[in-house]
């Protein structure tokens, strides 16, 4: 339900079902995620956290190292 005073918000984007490509970064570009199907049709999201990254280093991103 939309409150009146609510109306004034632009209308949101559709969202997709999967990702417009294949991968994308994080904040920072301390984080990589890689999108794909599995042969059975399951829809896998692969996170790589750099620990070169200060963002990572620093426990902003990921599990604890």
């Amino acid at each position: 339900m939309v409150f009146r005073w609510q109306l004034w918000l632009s209308p949101r984007p559709q969202r997709t079902e999967t990702p417009a490509e294949g991968q994308m970064f994080g904040p920072e570009d301390s984080i990589k995620f890689d999108y794909t199907y599995h042969d059975d049709g399951r829809f896998v999201v692969k996170e790589t956290h750099y620990a070169n990254s200060e963002a990572v280093r620093a426990g902003r991103s990921g599990p604890p190292l």
